[in-house]
């Protein structure tokens, strides 16, 4: 559970959380994060009746400005997050 730490903090927590197999080099570098099978990150890419309830989707949404949990509100999440755009 994740509380309070201010604007943004949030978002800084999913994010290390989410890259840290890629980070940690626990997956290959040409594998995606949602293959990562020990993370909550891949139920945030299902659409809803497939993701546990308590997921908080709309919130780590939010978070990234992605108004709408519908299928381009998670592609473009994926975008976010894909770890070849970011420097590990």
């Amino acid at each position: 559970m994740v509380e309070g730490g201010g604007v943004g903090y949030p978002r800084v927590v999913c994010d290390y959380v989410h890259l840290n197999p890629a980070r940690a080099k626990v997956i290959g570098a040409e594998e995606r994060l949602e293959s990562f099978g020990w993370s909550s990150y891949p139920a945030y890419l299902k659409p809803p009746r497939r993701r546990p309830k308590w997921l908080r989707v709309d919130r780590m949404l939010g978070e990234k400005g992605i108004a709408r949990d519908s299928v381009a509100g998670r592609k473009e999440l994926a975008r976010h997050t894909d770890v070849y755009g970011w420097k590990l």
